[in-house]
C-alpha cells in the first residue's frame, strides 16, 4: 500500500513542462476553425487586448490516461494530492502535476460527489449505486467503510474534523437530508429536512452546513443545530434537477451560490439582541447571468465563474423551464471562465477550449478550487475527458503575455520591478529583444537611451551594442550616452566611436572629446588620424580650386549647379576642417602640448584662447607667441600682456614685436596706461610712436613722463608740426617767448597764451603778448573778449589799441569787459558782506559763553577777608567771582582795589601773576541783586563782560556774579 499522498512538484516545475495553454495551442482539440477564425478576426483588436487574471494548463501525466478509458465526473483538491471520480465508480489519487499515486475501485457506477477533511487522510464518496463510501487513505491498505441508502446519492460532505466526529452529511433521490452519526452503541443517520425534492449538493464548512433540493438552499448550524435561513430559487428558473447546483464557502462563512443562471452571494454572521445572540443570512449580491453557472470559486475579493454559454434559443427554454431536454449531438458550447465583481461587472472572459467540449453540455463541467495560505490559488476546470488547471498569472507569465505582443517595453519595465520574483526569464535578454525591436523599428534615439538602464556594467554587453549603432551608422545617437568608467571598455572601443565621428562627424567629435576623459583612449593615435584627415580635406580643396579649369567655368557659369554644388561642398570640407582643428585643440590640451592648443585656436580664430591661457595657465606657452596673438586680436592682446607683465616680460614683448612698429605702440601704450613708470626706458621710442600713430595722444604722454630728451622729442614734433606739443616742450625748456609766438601764430588760442602768460606772473609776458595781439585784430578781439576773467591792467591795454586798428566785435568786447568788472565786484561785495555777518555770529556766540552760569559752592572764601563767601554777614551784599574761580565780597574788592566802582575790576591773584599788562582785562558793571532771597544761594547770573584776551595763565578768566541766599 503506497504511503500517504505528497506533492512531488510544484505549479511553477509543471507549467515548464506543459506550457502556457493558450500560448502552446491544443494539438488534440479538433474542430476548432471556428475559434481560429474567431482568433484571426479579433487580430485588429490586438492592441487593445487585456491580459487575462489566469494562465491555463491541461493536467496530463496520468490523467491523459485515465481518461481514454474513462470519464472525469467530480474532483476534489487538497494542497498535496488531487481526488479524481470518475464514471466507472473509480477513484484516482494523484499528486498535483496529475501523476497516478493510488488507484481505487469503489462504486459498481458512476460517482456523483466527493468530500475531503481537512487533514486529506478520509475520502467520502457517493454514487447512483446508492452508497457512501468512506475510504481511509492513511490505514494500509486503504479501510474502506460502505453506507447503503439503496437509492442514488448525489451529495456526499465531510466535516473538516471528520477523525474525531466521525459525521458526514449525505442525501440524494430519497429526498432526504442526513446527517450521520456514531456513538458507542453504533452509526446512525439523523434526517434534519425531508420531502421537498432530492437533495443536489451538500457543502460544509466548520459548524455551517448548506444543502440544495428543489425548493432552494438551506443552510444548518451544527453548533446550536437550528436551521439559520432558506434562499429560494430564483423566480422563473428552470427545474431543479435540469442543472446542477453549485455551493461553495468562501472566507468568514460567506456562501456562493449559482444555479441555473443565478448567481448568489451571502454570509452568514451573529446578530446580538435581548437574550442573546442568534445567527442570520445576509444576502450581499444577486445577479444572473446570460450563461449556464456551472461553478463558483472565490477570487480575492472578486468571482471567479465556470460559464457555459447557451444559443438563444437554449436560453429563452431554460428560462421556461425546459432546461432539462438533452443537446444536439456535437453542438455543445465552448466554455468561459469569467472573474467577476460582486457587482456584475465582467473583469475578464476567457475562453476554454475543453477537449471535446462539442460532445459536452452544462451539467458535465464542475469548476474546483485550492485555496493555500501564502500561495496562489489553483482552480481546476473539470470535463468528462479533460482536466484544465488555472492559476492566477505570475510575474513570469505577464511579461510572457506582453513579449508574445511585442510590448517589448512594458515586458520590460514589468521585469525590472518584479526581477526577485522572475523565474524562466531574464532581465538582459528581454532587454535584448527590447533593443533589436527598437533597431527594426527604426527608433535608434530611443534604443541609446536606454542603454545605460538595460547594459548596466556588463562590458560585453555594451561593446556588441556599440559594434550594432556604427554598422547601422547611428553610433552618433549612442555616443552621449556611452559609459566611460564603471564599467570601462576597451580602448578600441572608443576610438572606433571616434574614428566614425572623424570622417562622418567632426562636430559630434568635438562634442565627444569634451565629454570623454582622455585615459580612455590612446591621444596619440586619434591626433595622427585627425592630422591625416586635415591633409585629406586640404588636398581636395587645393585640387578644386587650384584647377585653371575649374577657375575659367566658375568665372563663366557663376550660376551653374555645378558650381553651386562645388561650392556647397567645399562650405563642408571647410567645416570639417574647423571642426576637426578644434578637436585637434582638445587633444593637445589634454596632452599638456599647449603651443600647438594655442595655434590651433589661434588658426580657429577664436577670442576664447585668452580666456584658455588664463584658465590654464599657458603664459609660457605663449611668451613665444606674441606677435601671432597681437595680430590676431591686439586689445585682447596688449589686455593679456599688461596684466600678466610678470609673467609675460615686457622685454619678451617688445623683442617679438619690434618688427611691426604699430602693433609695439599699441602695446606700449596700455603698459603706460597701466602704469606710467614701468615702461620709462622704452618712453623715448613712444615720443615717436605716438607722433607718427597717435599724435592726439602724445600730449598727454609727454605731460605725464619725464623720461625721454626734451630736444629730441621738440625735434619729432617740429617734424609733425604739433604746435601744442611744441608749446608744452618749449615752456618745459623754458622757451617762453618762443611759446607763446607759437601759441599766438599757430595755435591762435587766447585761452592757451592768457593762461601762459598768468601762470609766469611775467610782465615781459604780458607786454609780449599785447604787442603781438596790436597787430591782429582777429586775435585782439578774442583777447578783449577773454581778459575780463584775467588779472589785466585794463586802461593800459585800451590805451596802446591804435586808434585807426579796426577790431570785429568790439563793441561786444568791451561789454563783456564791463560786465566782467561789474560781476568782479559785486562778487568781491558778496563775500565781504558774508564776512561780516560770520563775525557778528562768532562775537554772540563769544557773548552767550561768557555769560554761563558758575556754581559756587558754601565752603568758598573771599580771598581779600578770607571769610565764607556767603554769610549772614553779608546776606544782602554782592559777591563777584571771576572765571578762575576766584571770589571776593564786593566790598572787600573795592577797598583793596581803590578804584572807582565804574573801572574794570581785575582778580588781584591774576594780577599778581602777570606781571606785565599782557593779561586778559576783565571789565566788571555794577549790578544789583534783582534776585534777593529767591533763587538757590548755590547758583549766580555773569554780569561781566570780556575783553582783550591774553595769553593763558593761573587766574586769566574772570567773570562776575551777584549771589543771593
Amino acid at each position: 500500500m503506497p504511503q500517504h499522498p505528497s506533492s512531488t512538484g510544484n505549479i511553477s516545475e509543471e507549467e515548464g513542462e506543459e506550457g502556457d495553454y493558450f500560448d502552446e495551442g491544443d494539438e488534440g482539440d479538433e474542430g476548432d476553425e471556428g475559434d481560429e477564425g474567431d482568433q484571426e478576426g479579433d487580430v485588429e483588436e490586438e492592441d487593445e487586448e487585456e491580459e487575462p487574471k489566469l494562465k491555463y494548463h491541461r493536467l496530463g501525466a496520468s490523467v491523459t490516461e485515465i481518461l481514454k478509458e474513462d470519464s472525469a465526473k467530480c474532483l476534489v483538491a487538497h494542497e498535496k494530492f488531487l481526488v479524481l471520480g470518475t464514471e466507472l465508480g473509480r477513484i484516482h489519487i494523484l499528486d498535483l502535476n496529475g501523476n497516478a499515486i493510488l488507484d481505487l475501485k469503489v462504486h459498481s457506477q458512476q460517482i456523483n460527489d466527493i468530500s475531503l477533511d481537512d487533514a486529506g487522510g478520509n475520502v467520502a464518496s457517493c454514487s447512483n449505486d446508492g452508497k457512501v463510501m468512506l475510504t481511509d487513505l492513511w490505514s494500509e491498505p486503504p479501510k474502506q467503510t460502505k453506507c447503503d441508502y439503496y437509492m442514488p446519492v448525489t451529495a456526499v460532505a465531510l466535516p473538516g474534523n471528520f477523525s474525531n466526529s466521525q459525521m458526514f452529511a449525505t442525501g440524494g433521490h430519497n429526498k432526504q437530508f442526513i446527517i450521520r452519526t456514531k456513538s458507542w452503541i453504533g452509526n446512525k443517520d439523523n434526517v434534519l429536512h425531508a420531502g421537498e425534492g432530492p437533495i443536489w449538493t451538500v457543502k460544509w464548512r466548520g459548524n455551517l452546513i448548506a444543502w440544495a433540493n428543489d425548493l432552494g438552499v438551506k443552510i444548518w448550524d451544527c453548533g446550536c443545530s437550528e436551521r439559520i435561513a432558506h434562499i429560494p430559487r430564483a423566480a422563473g428558473s428552470p427545474r431543479a434537477d435540469a442543472y446542477r447546483c453549485s455551493l461553495v464557502w468562501g472566507v468568514e462563512d460567506t456562501l456562493l451560490i449559482g444555479w441555473a443562471n443565478s448567481v448568489r452571494i451571502g454570509v452568514v454572521r451573529d446578530r446580538s439582541h435581548a437574550s442573546g445572540s442568534t445567527r442570520i443570512f445576509q444576502m450581499l449580491a444577486m445577479f444572473e447571468m446570460d450563461c449556464v453557472v456551472c461553478g463558483l470559486a472565490p477570487f480575492g475579493s472578486e468571482l471567479c465563474v465556470l460559464c457555459y454559454p447557451l444559443h438563444q434559443q437554449q436560453s429563452r427554454s431554460s428560462t421556461e423551464g425546459a432546461g432539462g431536454k438533452s443537446e444536439v449531438q456535437g453542438s455543445g458550447q465552448q466554455p468561459q471562465l469569467r472573474i467577476m465583481s460582486w457587482t456584475e461587472e465582467e473583469l475578464s472572459n476567457d475562453g476554454l477550449p475543453i477537449l471535446g467540449y462539442q460532445e459536452h453540455n452544462a451539467n458535465d463541467y464542475r469548476l474546483e478550487h485550492l485555496y493555500c495560505e501564502g500561495k496562489d490559488s489553483l482552480f481546476y476546470i473539470v470535463s468528462p475527458k479533460d482536466i484544465v488547471v488555472g492559476r492566477p498569472r505570475d510575474a513570469d507569465d505577464h511579461v510572457t503575455w506582453r513579449l508574445v505582443r511585442g510590448q517589448y517595453e512594458e515586458a520590460l519595465n514589468l521585469a525590472e520591478v518584479n526581477k526577485n520574483r522572475l523565474k524562466q526569464h531574464k532581465i538582459h535578454v528581454i532587454a535584448a529583444k527590447f533593443l533589436n525591436h527598437l533597431f527594426e523599428t527604426g527608433q535608434y534615439a530611443k534604443a541609446a537611451e536606454n542603454c545605460s538602464r538595460l547594459l548596466g556594467r556588463n562590458t560585453d554587453l555594451w561593446e556588441k551594442q556599440v559594434a550594432l549603432f556604427t554598422q547601422h551608422r547611428q553610433i552618433k545617437v549612442l555616443a552621449p550616452y556611452i559609459p566611460t568608467s564603471s564599467p570601462q571598455l576597451k580602448a578600441f572601443v572608443y576610438e572606433l566611436v571616434l574614428n566614425y565621428f572623424r570622417l562622418e562627424d567632426a562636430e559630434g567629435l568635438v562634442s565627444t572629446l569634451k565629454m570623454w576623459p582622455s585615459a580612455i583612449y590612446s591621444i596619440e593615435t586619434i591626433v595622427q588620424s585627425i592630422e591625416d584627415r586635415l591633409e585629406q580635406l586640404a588636398a581636395e580643396s587645393m585640387h578644386n580650386k587650384g584647377s585653371a579649369a575649374f577657375r575659367n567655368f566658375a568665372a563663366k557659369n557663376q550660376a551653374s549647379p555645378a558650381i553651386s554644388a562645388l561650392t556647397l561642398e567645399q562650405k563642408r570640407r571647410d567645416s570639417q576642417t574647423k571642426f576637426l582643428r578644434e578637436a585637434l585643440s582638445i587633444l593637445y590640451i589634454k596632452s599638456e602640448q599647449y603651443s600647438k592648443a594655442v595655434e590651433q585656436y589661434l588658426q580657429l580664430g577664436r577670442k576664447d584662447v585668452f580666456d584658455l591661457v588664463k584658465q590654464l595657465n599657458l603664459f609660457e606657452a605663449v611668451s613665444k607667441q606674441v606677435l601671432l596673438l597681437m595680430k590676431f586680436h591686439v586689445e585682447e592682446s596688449c589686455q593679456l600682456f599688461v596684466e600678466y607683465i610678470d609673467k609675460i616680460p615686457m622685454d619678451e614683448v617688445v623683442k617679438q614685436i619690434e618688427t611691426e612698429p604699430e602693433l609695439l605702440h599699441k602695446y606700449l601704450h596700455a603698459v603706460f596706461c597701466a602704469d606710467r613708470v614701468i615702461g620709462y626706458k622704452h618712453h623715448q621710442l613712444q615720443v615717436e610712436l605716438y607722433a607718427k600713430y597717435e599724435p592726439d595722444q602724445l600730449l598727454h604722454f609727454l605731460e605725464h613722463s619725464n623720461c625721454y630728451q626734451l630736444e629730441d622729442a621738440l625735434d619729432i614734433c617740429q617734424k609733425k608740426e604739433l604746435y601744442a606739443e611744441m608749446v608744452f616742450l618749449l615752456t618745459k625748456m623754458g622757451d617762453l617767448k618762443q611759446a607763446l609766438t607759437l601759441i599766438i601764430e599757430k595755435l591762435e588760442d587766447v585761452d592757451k597764451a592768457m593762461a601762459l602768460v598768468e601762470e609766469q606772473q611775467d610782465s615781459g609776458l604780458w607786454e609780449e603778448l599785447i604787442n603781438r595781439s596790436l597787430d591782429r585784430p582777429n586775435f585782439l578781439s578774442d583777447l578783449l573778449r577773454h581778459v575780463g576773467n584775467h588779472y589785466v591792467d585794463m586802461p593800459t591795454l585800451v590805451r596802446r589799441i591804435p586808434s585807426t586798428l579796426a577790431i570785429p566785435d568790439l563793441k561786444q568786447a568791451l561789454m563783456k569787459i564791463f560786465s566782467d568788472q561789474q560781476l568782479q565786484v559785486s562778487v568781491r561785495s558778496g563775500c565781504n558782506k558774508i564776512l561780516q555777518n560770520d563775525c557778528v555770529v562768532k562775537h554772540t556766540q563769544l557773548y552767550l559763553r561768557y555769560r554761563r552760569a558758575i556754581k559756587v559752592e558754601s565752603s568758598i572764601t573771599c580771598v581779600v577777608c578770607e571769610g565764607p563767601i556767603v554769610s549772614k554777614r553779608n546776606n544782602a551784599g554782592a559777591v563777584v567771582v571771576f572765571f578762575c574761580k576766584h571770589a571776593y565780597h564786593r566790598e572787600c574788592l573795592e577797598g583793596q582795589q581803590s578804584r572807582s566802582r565804574r573801572e574794570a575790576a581785575v582778580c588781584q591773584n591774576a594780577a599778581a601773576a602777570t606781571s606785565t599788562d599782557t593779561g586778559p582785562q576783565i571789565k566788571a558793571q555794577e549790578t544789583t541783586s534783582a534776585f534777593d532771597r529767591q533763587i538757590v544761594p548755590k547758583y549766580v547770573l555773569p554780569l561781566f563782560e570780556v575783553f582783550s584776551p591774553g595769553y593763558m595763565s593761573p587766574c586769566w578768566w574772570g567773570q562776575s556774579y551777584v549771589a543771593t541766599k
